[in-house]
């Protein structure tokens, strides 16, 4: 149990130090990549989205695949995190994720089109600084 706590521990560091993730999804049974602006609280992910521009059912679990940290700044230390997307509609949260830069392609928190993410994580495998490979299961 100790090393589960401190591989989620290194986990949430990892992502705690970077503000995207390349996710994967398959869509009309081919692979999908894209990198999405991440915002988390500790293990929990979020992922923001765009209503009009996504493809994938957002009213279902869709499966999907994260990676953060690969090959940014020099750094061996990755996260990659396979789970179920949810929508998350608490209005504090779509409060607390916003940032400025996403006026860009919304009109604020509350434009109906800035959806966020929840990413349900099933496993997690973290590659450490030393290159090893640590991974765990959660259903």
């Amino acid at each position: 149990m100790e090393a589960k706590f401190a591989m989620e521990h290194e986990v949430a560091k990892i992502l705690d130090h970077h503000e995207y993730a390349a996710v994967a999804t398959v869509e009309n049974q081919k692979p999908r990549l894209r990198r999405m602006p991440k915002y988390n609280k500790g293990l929990s992910i979020y992922l923001v989205a765009n209503r009009k521009s996504q493809t994938w059912d957002l009213e279902s679990k869709t499966p999907v695949s994260l990676l953060v940290g690969h090959g940014e700044n020099d750094s061996r230390e990755t996260v990659e995190i396979d789970g179920k997307l949810t929508v998350n509609t608490e209005e504090a949260l779509r409060q607390q994720i916003w940032r400025e830069e996403f006026s860009a392609d919304f009109s604020g928190p509350d434009d109906p089109d800035y959806v966020i993410l929840q990413v349900k994580a099933i496993r997690v495998e973290l590659t450490d600084k030393d290159g090893q490979k640590h991974e765990w299961f959660d259903y």
